[in-house]
Parts: C-alpha cells; sequence; structure tokens
C-alpha cells in the first residue's frame, strides 16, 4: 500500500488579535463540503476548510466545533462541521474570530484560533495526539464498536467467525442483507502470532460498504493509503468498498469487496490464502 499523500499548500501567517490567520494560496482544493446549520448572511462571510490527521493518517467523522468570539448577527452562536473519509472539512463563516477545536474518539481534543476575512480561504489543518487512555494491546471490542458504528443501529450482525471456524452460515447471511439492501456486519479472525487481528465488513442503511481491519498491538500509518483511515488511534483500518467487484467469497470462504488481483494489495488480502487465515471453507 502506498504512503498517505501530505498536502503541501503554501500559507500567509498573520498575527491578528491574538489568532493565527491562515490564507490559503491554493483555493481550488477539492474537498467535500459539510456546511454547518447556521443562516449565515452571503455579505461579508469568508470560509474554513483543512485536514484532520493522526500520526498521519487522515481522521474520517471528526467533529469540527466553531464558536465565534462574538456571536455574528443570524447565526445560532456554534458552528459544527464533520470530516469526510478523507478526512477533510469546509465551512462557509461571517467574518470574525473563531475558536475551532476538533474532536472523535481515541483521541485528543486539539483546539486553534483563527480568523476569518471577506472573501478569503482559510486553511487550518489539525494533528490530533491519540489519546494515552489507549494503551496496548487493545481488545475486540473496539472492532465491534467501529464495525456497529459503520452499519447503523439497525444493522443485522451477521456474526463472527473464529479461527478454524467455517465462515458459510456467517457469508450467507451478510450476502443475503446486502442482496435485500439491508444494513449488516460481520467479522472473520486470522492467525496472528503474538496478536488478536480480525477483518470485517459492514454496510450501512444508503448500501455503502466499508471494509475494516483490526490488530490488537496496531499498526504502522505508513503503509495507509491516501482513501484509508484509522479512526480507533492505530487499531483499525477503515477503507470505503470501490463500486467493482462489489461483495464476492473468497478462497477461505470468507467475503471482501476487493478485487482478487494479488498485484492489488487491499487491506483484506489476507483472507485470500486459506493457510494464512486457517478457516474452513465448505
Amino acid at each position: 500500500m502506498t504512503r498517505p499523500a501530505l498536502w503541501l499548500v503554501a500559507t500567509i501567517f498573520v498575527v491578528s488579535c491574538g489568532c493565527l490567520v491562515l490564507v490559503s494560496q491554493n483555493p481550488e482544493r477539492s474537498t467535500e463540503t459539510h456546511y454547518a446549520s447556521a443562516q449565515i448572511s452571503q455579505s461579508q462571510t469568508g470560509s474554513l476548510h483543512g485536514a484532520v490527521t493522526a500520526r498521519y493518517a487522515r481522521v474520517w467523522g471528526a467533529t469540527i466545533g466553531i464558536v465565534p468570539d462574538i456571536k455574528p448577527t443570524g447565526t445560532e452562536g456554534r458552528i459544527t462541521a464533520t470530516t469526510d473519509q478523507y478526512g477533510n472539512y469546509a465551512v462557509k463563516l461571517p467574518v470574525g474570530q473563531y475558536n475551532v477545536c476538533v474532536r472523535h474518539h481515541g483521541l485528543e481534543e486539539t483546539c486553534h484560533c483563527i480568523r476569518i476575512e471577506e472573501g478569503r480561504d482559510a486553511e487550518l489543518d489539525f494533528a490530533m495526539p491519540v489519546d494515552n487512555a489507549y494503551v496496548l494491546p487493545t481488545d475486540y471490542n473496539v472492532l465491534d464498536r467501529r464495525l456497529q458504528l459503520l452499519a447503523g443501529t439497525k444493522s443485522m450482525n451477521c456474526g463472527h467467525v473464529h479461527i478454524t471456524e467455517s465462515p458459510g452460515k456467517e457469508t450467507a447471511c451478510a450476502l443475503a442483507a446486502h442482496k435485500h439492501k439491508q444494513a449488516f456486519f460481520v467479522r472473520y479472525d486470522v492467525k496472528c502470532g503474538d496478536c488478536e487481528m480480525s477483518f470485517g465488513l459492514a454496510a450501512d442503511q444508503l448500501g455503502r460498504l466499508f471494509a475494516v481491519r483490526f490488530d490488537s498491538m496496531g499498526m504502522s500509518t505508513w503503509e495507509l493509503s491516501p482513501a484509508e483511515v484509522m479512526p480507533d488511534g492505530i487499531f483499525t483500518v477503515v477503507a470505503p468498498c470501490p463500486p467493482h467487484p462489489g461483495l464476492r467469497i473468497t478462497r477461505t470462504g470468507a467475503l471482501s469487496c476487493f478485487s482478487a488481483d494479488e498485484k492489488v494489495e487491499n487491506i483484506m488480502q489476507q483472507l485470500e490464502d486459506p493457510a494464512l487465515a486457517d478457516v474452513k471453507p465448505k
């Protein structure tokens, strides 16, 4: 897997009223926008965008809380935004000075101060430290919580396939749920010498598929592709599934949403080899 891309964006740093003003010189940078629920006038506004990372991994689903020093006319006060699957966020704001904080489960809250200027696109990136409460090694509850969060509260739990067990029933459950457009999640254990390792698939109510890899001893961030994120410190890697091939049964009997092409690496590749997965497909 390739090393995650790092944005190289020129910025201008100006100290004003105790805040750091960051004016981007790359206004055409593409990002999915999550606009806050506030009544903002089209006049005297600027915009704010940025990326959230943790140990160089993009953080998906982080909450950005934006609080003005002085409440602008016509707004609700506190404004929120959420990072997308690539760790990016963007929001329009009235001109003014703001305190911006980012929060995410398993990471320490990080805050910065910034001033928004009329017609300017400001950039503010965050590098979040891992919360010290998340110590090594961790347990399977981390993966269970992540799969449930991805699939949603009304999803079907298709089961947990332990090492040496046949995955036939769990795989059939997941395929049936997906065929009927029902949210689900399923997990498969694999051999790991001094750790616990597992892979999971989750589908939400919109039909979106996600692959998750779990390692109780943690994983390096240096091998992440730009689309992969580590939302639980260093213990899980989550990747959105590509549109093709969809769900397919691997040689181990487990499910994958990636191509069987061995030249194309993916986070579920270990499920392709029965000797590594040590399961008994039907």
